[in-house]
């Protein structure tokens, strides 16, 4: 199976990368694309109409890379209850009309399907609140995101009060990584 990770944290040594390097690890073929290299840099969306919208290398190279994946990772921290911006840039940007969804005359319809997709979150503070289907920030990439594409989530794991873990603690989510991207 093909799976591209998509990262989004600053920090090279934070558990994010952590945990794309322990799924790597299990499936030497996946592919990680980090959103803070500058390879992968993008401007934020400006434009007047759709038809202004700017359709830059990067966003057509992104493109090619979920086309050929099978199962596509997100991995991310959750800051002020939500994604960070980066990630909401890149969702913008790339999972764009006529590549991830069109239009037609019956509604909207998913372009990306038969592909699945993986959610691994961290957080400070207690996790629960994200763990439920109501939550907004799951429901918005489960259903309103991938969905609307047509991309199936298979799971949407929240690991929680993660400065008060150690390194033991922390290397058994990692196992947990591997065992869920596995399945």
């Amino acid at each position: 199976m093909k799976q591209l990770l998509i990262t989004a944290h600053p920090s090279p040594h934070g558990f994010t990368h952590k945990m794309a390097n322990a799924i790597v690890e299990k499936n030497p073929e996946a592919e990680v694309v980090n959103l803070y290299d500058e390879q992968w840099a993008m401007n934020f969306l400006k434009f007047e109409s759709p038809k202004e919208m700017p359709d830059p290398p990067v966003k057509q190279a992104l493109q090619k890379k979920i086309a050929a994946a099978d199962e596509l990772i997100f991995i991310f921290p959750i800051w002020n209850g939500t994604e960070p911006a980066i990630l909401k840039n890149f969702y913008d940007v790339v999972f764009a009309a006529r590549f991830a969804f069109q239009y037609t005359e019956k509604g909207p319809q998913g372009l990306l399907k038969g592909k699945t997709a993986r959610f691994f979150c961290t957080c400070d503070g207690p996790g629960w609140p994200y763990r439920y289907i109501f939550c907004p920030l799951h429901a918005t990439w489960r259903f309103l995101r991938m969905g609307f594409c047509g991309v199936k989530t298979k799971n949407f794991t929240v690991f929680e009060k993660m400065r008060l873990r150690d390194e033991n603690s922390r290397a058994k989510l990692l196992q947990k990584v591997q065992k869920k991207a596995s399945k």
